[in-house]
Formats: C-alpha cells, structure tokens, sequence
C-alpha cells in the first residue's frame, strides 16, 4: 500500500457537533488515522472549522429544524459546491455520507465524472424516507426518479455500507449490482461509559435528532400517565429537530428540555439516568431502524424503551437489554417503566445482561470493520499490491 494514501470524507457534521453523522463517521477517521497509512480530510460545515483535517464548505448544512423547503434548498446549494469541490479537486479516494441525500447525490455524480474512486454510506434509504414523510408517492415519477439516482449512486460505488442487516437486505434487493456491507451503528467507548453515581430520582432520558419520524407527544403522554400514578421520576430530552417544538411547549414540570448539547455533555447526563427511551412514528423507516440513541444506552448500561417494534427492539429483547412495544400500548410502557423503578433486581437484571454484550455495541469494532474494507479497496487498486490482495481477510467483508 503507498504511503499515505489521501481519503476525503463528505459529511453534513462533524466533531464537535453530536449529530448522527458526526457520531458514526468520527471513529472511522480516527481509525484510519491511526493506522499510520491514511491522511484523511473532511468536507464539512463550518461548525467544525478548526478540527484537524476540516476543510469546511462554504454553505452551511441542511438543519432538520427548518422546514422541508429550506432544506431541500440547502442540500442543493451545499451538492452544487460539492459536486465542484470534487470534480476539480485531485484524485483521492471518497467517502459520501447520506442523508443529505441530494448533496451526496451531487457528490457522487462528481466522482462518477471524474474518475474518482467513492464509498457510499447510507444511513437512511432515499426516496423510502421521502414517501414515509409524506413528501412523495411510490408510484409517481418524481420517486420513480429519485429511486434510480440513489441506485446510480450505490451501482458506480466501490461499495456501499449501511446500518442494520434488514437495509442490506433491502438494497440489495433494489440494485443486485453493487456491494453492500454491513457497518453498524455503536456508542463511542470512551465518552459512553457508565457513571458511578445514578440521579437521585429515577430518570428517563431521550437524546438524539427530534425530526419528523420521531414521536415526541407519546413520551409526554408517558410522563403524564406516570405523574397521574404518583410515581416519582423525571425525565430528560437532548436533541434538536423539526419536531422539538413539541417539547419545547410542554407544561410538565418533570419534563427537562435541554436542546441539542456536545457530546461530552450528552454522555455524562445521559449516563446519570436510569432508562433509556426510543419512540418512533409507525412506518417502513422505523420498522428497519436500530436507533443509534440505543447503542449509546447501552454503551453507559441502561436498559431501553423502544418504539414501535422494528429491527431495533429484536435486538433489545434478543440480548434482554430492554423491551420493544407498540406505539398504543401507553399502559403497558409505564408498567415496564414502573417495574425498572421498583424491582430493584429486575433493574439489575438488565444492568447486568447489558454488561456482558456492552462491548459487541461499540462504535470502534465498526470502525475498525470499515478500516479493513478500505485497506482492502487500496490494495486491490494498487498494482504493485495485487498478490497482497488475496491475502486480505474475509473478516474485512461485513456481512448481514
């Protein structure tokens, strides 16, 4: 492998933001770094000028608390100084981070027409998000056409990696032609760690993004039943999103809204409490979702909630680590909520069944699967290395 090979990254966040992006991507950067072989630049908004290798772009990043056409204005702006940035930029080999999807649509077509080598990751499927939103039908022209750009971009990818076993199977299913791995979604292990001293009142948490496929009212509809019982417990939001405002209006006075806070923040405040909570709307994109909040409870060893049932809450009761349910079953969530709060050895149950898996969630087993499949991109693609090539792992092949 030559020395330094150059990788650029194009995300909608990096550090210090706590967005999703920024989450996943962080620890493959470091991965790579660390290997001593990469030097690795990121294209990303100017919140992270000044972080090492950040070359921010000039126009800012979608934010999901604007409304749907700002955004999509924003994405197209930022894909057209992508898609220049990259088609003028020198030959390097590139990392597409979606959502955005409309600029990182830009941004592959610029490596399409360049030459450019690209990795495509896909946290959220396009146009399946648009057609759960509401925004387009599955039978209209408009979707039929976003369905075959978002196919152009995985089909001239060197690969493509996404989140959950069930989107791997589902794009593979859409575009036969390309190379999907899995690359899962985890904690950071060394801001997620469990804290020594628990809140004093038992403590609900919900971080993360706020956005459209969220379902802010059923947890206000929780706490309202769980003060309506007399149980004593608050509850804590972190986060930003469309759907904030939801929170930011309510009366309750157990319910803490704090905004969208760093990621040292987060992990220390989420870390104090003592259950943590996933509610999703009811469609196709949560029923595939294993919610990146989830590995981070478990990362500081505190059982989940989760809703509706999806591929997340197989994975909650398939290691007993927390509960999946419906998104009517109101009851039935503060029961289990109340049975954590007063069967002190039913939450040491789970305390403990999310000890022993803990380690199999963290975000750098993930990153060091992804670091394996670029090394072996790198080799394949260096003449000089193409004997070494077919010494590389199968273990560097990440399979649902």
């Amino acid at each position: 492998m030559n020395p330094r090979q150059e990788i650029v990254f194009v995300v909608d966040w990096f550090t210090p933001s706590s967005h999703a992006t920024s989450l996943r991507v962080r620890p493959w950067v470091d991965e790579l770094r660390s290997a001593g072989n990469f030097e690795v630049l990121i294209y990303t908004d100017c919140v992270s000028k000044g972080e090492e290798g950040v070359w921010p772009n000039f126009f800012h990043s979608p934010d999901n608390r604007h409304n749907k056409y700002r955004r999509v204005f924003q994405e197209l702006v930022l894909g057209i100084e992508l898609f220049f940035r990259l088609l003028l930029g020198k030959k390097r080999l590139v990392v597409i981070s979606s959502p955005p999807f409309l600029a990182a649509a830009f941004a592959a077509a610029a490596c399409r027409f360049s030459g450019k080598p690209y990795v495509f990751d896909v946290r959220d499927v396009y146009p399946l998000v648009y057609a759960d939103s509401g925004y387009l039908q599955r039978n209209g022209n408009t979707y039929r056409f976003f369905d075959w750009l978002a196919r152009r971009c995985y089909t001239h990818a060197f690969f493509t990696t996404t989140v959950t076993p069930q989107l791997v199977t589902y794009l593979q299913s859409n575009c036969k032609a390309s190379k999907f791995f899995l690359v899962k979604n985890g904690y950071n292990s060394k801001l997620f760690v469990p804290a020594r001293e628990k809140n004093k009142i038992f403590t609900l948490v919900f971080h993360g993004n706020i956005g459209q496929f969220q379902y802010p009212e059923l947890l206000i509809e929780v706490i309202k039943e769980l003060n309506h019982r007399n149980e004593k417990v608050e509850c804590i939001v972190i986060g930003s999103g469309s759907r904030q405002g939801v929170f930011e209006a309510n009366h309750l006075s157990n319910l803490k809204f704090l905004g969208r806070l760093n990621n040292e923040e987060l992990a220390t405040i989420i870390s104090k409490a003592h259950v943590g909570i996933s509610f999703r709307t009811d469609n196709e994109v949560s029923a595939r979702s294993i919610p990146v909040r989830v590995s981070e409870y478990i990362g500081v060893g505190i059982p989940s909630i989760l809703t509706p049932r999806s591929e997340g809450g197989e994975v909650l009761e398939q290691f007993n680590v927390g509960k999946a349910f419906d998104n009517n079953q109101l009851q039935e969530i503060c029961d289990f909520i109340v049975q954590l709060k007063c069967d002190e050895q039913l939450y040491l149950d789970y305390h403990q069944n999310i000890m022993k898996v803990r380690p199999n969630f963290s975000r750098e087993a993930g990153a060091e699967h992804f670091r394996m499949l670029v090394e072996k991109y790198c080799l394949i693609n260096s003449p000089e290395k193409n004997q070494q090539a077919m010494a590389v792992s199968k273990e560097s092949e990440i399979n649902a």
